[in-house]
């Protein structure tokens, strides 16, 4: 009966070994297991990938302007009267010194008649006194009259003299006076506005109408933080004009200081006549201030462009991996940014979001595309 239970103790402690023999093995395989998920979770990630665009990136400043003269003035009456006619209407175009407003002035032309009637007179009297005073002198050489009734005849010639010149001086006086009831064009242009309407009573320096050169720019207001992002003396602009032409010129002066609530500064864009052929004063324009720009550069969108505050990276994909570059984004417009660094533009970017986007993540590009704005 001994014997029986020593021979089961024995059988038990020969399974026993060989339980401890196989679980190594048991462990093992199970570690090969485990290998083989972390050779599955290895596998390449699908990554969205676009190419870079070789484009003309700018940042820009948006404002509508106004068409005006480079040069106006205001037309105003000099004399007192009624405004009798304007002949130009608003639009028309007027040649320097040609005759643009009449003032009717009756009185004017009362007095210059009464004054003229005057010095006419006057002349009579003159020539009547200073023809008795060469009478005279005959008569004194041949000793028909005394001295000094030659004395008294130079005299009344030499007062008669005076007076005529003072009267034709009036005269002269009165007709310049009258002459400022015509208005005339000031330089070559064109008539803004009519100021006034034929009919209406004018005092001296009541405004009759503007006139315009022929040179004109574009005028508008833009508001001080634009002009701290880079609108200045020089800056490029692009203008839509009223016709549909485009046409590219730059910032010629601006106002010294702002004005107005909103505190904007008055800033012109002067044109050519070539440019503004054809256009009326007073249209509008589309303004766009080119405040920066990248001229040929490789353009990204932004979701293809990592991290911030000048430390910038983008990742390839290169041999069936993700590679880091290191890029310097050099400019940012309507959700892209121009970019230099070390890529071509068959380069395979990968953009939007790739779970666990480290250097050296095994992926391949999916939806690869060409992206221009």
């Amino acid at each position: 009966m001994s014997r029986h239970r020593s021979g089961a103790v024995q059988r038990r402690s020969k399974q026993v070994s060989a339980y401890n023999l196989l679980l190594p093995l048991v462990l093992g395989a199970a570690g090969c297991g485990g290998t083989a998920r972390s050779e599955q979770e290895a596998r390449p990630v699908a990554a969205r990938v676009v190419t870079p665009v070789r484009e003309t990136l700018r940042t820009e400043a948006s404002y509508l302007g106004t068409l005006t003269s480079t040069q106006e003035a205001t037309v105003v009456a000099r004399t007192a009267g009624t405004l009798a006619e304007l002949t130009h209407r608003e639009g028309e175009e007027v040649r320097e010194g040609e005759l643009l407003a009449v003032v009717a002035a009756p009185e004017n032309a009362a007095r210059i008649q009464r004054a003229a009637s005057d010095a006419h007179r006057l002349r009579t009297e003159a020539d009547h006194a200073c023809s008795d005073l060469e009478r005279d002198r005959r008569l004194v050489e041949s000793g028909a009259l005394p001295e000094a009734r030659l004395a008294q005849s130079e005299a009344r010639c030499t007062a008669a003299r005076s007076g005529l010149s003072a009267a034709s001086a009036g005269v002269v006086e009165l007709r310049r006076v009258d002459d400022k009831r015509r208005e005339r064009a000031p330089f070559d242009g064109v008539v803004l506005d009519w100021l006034a309407e034929p009919g209406e009573n004018l005092v001296p320096g009541r405004p009759i109408l503007r006139v315009g050169g022929t040179s004109m720019e574009v005028r508008v207001a833009v508001v001080e933080q634009d002009l701290r992002r880079g609108v200045r003396v020089g800056a490029p602009v692009r203008l839509e004009l009223a016709d549909g032409r485009t046409v590219d010129a730059r910032v010629s002066s601006m106002a010294p200081a702002s004005r107005g609530p909103a505190h904007t500064v008055e800033v012109t864009v002067a044109l050519s006549p070539e440019q503004t052929e054809g256009l009326p004063h007073g249209s509008s324009a589309d303004v766009l201030f080119v405040l920066a720009e990248a001229a040929d550069a490789l353009t990204l969108p932004l979701e293809a462009i990592r991290g911030e505050d000048g430390n910038h990276r983008v990742y390839v994909v290169d041999d069936g991996v993700a590679r880091q570059k290191d890029v310097r984004v050099v400019l940012e417009s309507d959700g892209r940014a121009a970019v230099e660094g070390p890529l071509e533009e068959s380069s395979q970017v990968i953009a939007g979001e790739v779970a666990g986007l480290v250097d050296g993540l095994p992926v391949y590009a999916v939806a690869q595309s060409v992206e221009k704005p």
